[in-house]
């Protein structure tokens, strides 16, 4: 009896295990000044003192889309919202996962708006960085942010 116990637990562990794997959250390291708080449970949240918010995740990559066509997609995206692409460059994890990344800038009516996108598709996700915050805000933030975002790890 002792034993069918043993074997019951363990693969319940086993099961559990496998399926926190599933549910892995992607991270970074936190750029200098930021702190980790909780949000929903399948994101890694980011604050500054100044309030530059970063948010990590993934999504199923449904359609499937390559590099190109995501980029593509993301440029008329922030065309339709009145966004103005500010940087638009190709960026690589320090793993080698190639992405994208975008700087953004919008009026509100509080001011001019930053806001970083990066996406890298993989397999059959696409992990994304994203961060915002009012322009003087986030611009001495944006040089350490964008180095953080190649530590992106999809766990």
């Amino acid at each position: 009896m002792n034993s069918t116990r043993a074997i019951r637990a363990t693969l319940l562990a086993t099961i559990l295990l496998a399926f926190a794997a599933q549910c892995s959250t992607p991270s970074i390291q936190a750029p200098a000044g930021f702190a980790q708080y909780e949000g929903r449970g399948s994101e890694f949240n980011l604050v500054s003192p100044d309030a530059v918010r970063v948010r990590v995740y993934k999504t199923s990559n449904q359609p499937k889309g390559d590099l190109a066509t995501l980029t593509n997609a993301m440029e008329l995206h922030f065309d339709s919202l009145g966004y103005e692409v500010i940087k638009s460059q190709s960026i690589a994890t320090n793993d080698g996962l190639q992405g994208r990344l975008f700087v953004t800038r919008v009026m509100t009516m509080n001011g001019e708006y930053r806001y970083l996108a990066s996406f890298f598709p993989a397999e059959d996700d696409i992990l994304i960085v994203e961060a915002g915050g009012r322009k003087e805000d986030f611009e001495p933030y944006e040089k350490d942010l964008i180095a953080k975002i190649r530590t992106l790890k999809a766990q």
